[in-house]
């Protein structure tokens, strides 16, 4: 999930927790921060253990796929 003012359209997206690569299990969320024009936000984020990466375009579409 995302935080910040700055942008609203950030909100909580519920995703199948595998790999849409390889079906193996998606790492544990923790709390990223990090500024951007001119602003703190929070972000979740992980590591898959299989390797693959999770885009955030493709986490997007993911979450509207339901």
């Amino acid at each position: 999930m995302g935080i910040g003012g700055a942008y609203p359209a950030i909100r909580a997206l519920t995703l199948i927790w595998t790999c849409p690569t390889c079906q193996g299990p998606r790492g544990i969320p923790q709390k990223h921060r990090f500024h951007e024009d001119g602003e703190w936000l929070t972000c979740d984020r992980w590591d898959n253990p299989c390797g693959h990466l999770d885009m955030y375009v493709s986490v997007l579409n993911e979450s509207r796929k339901g």
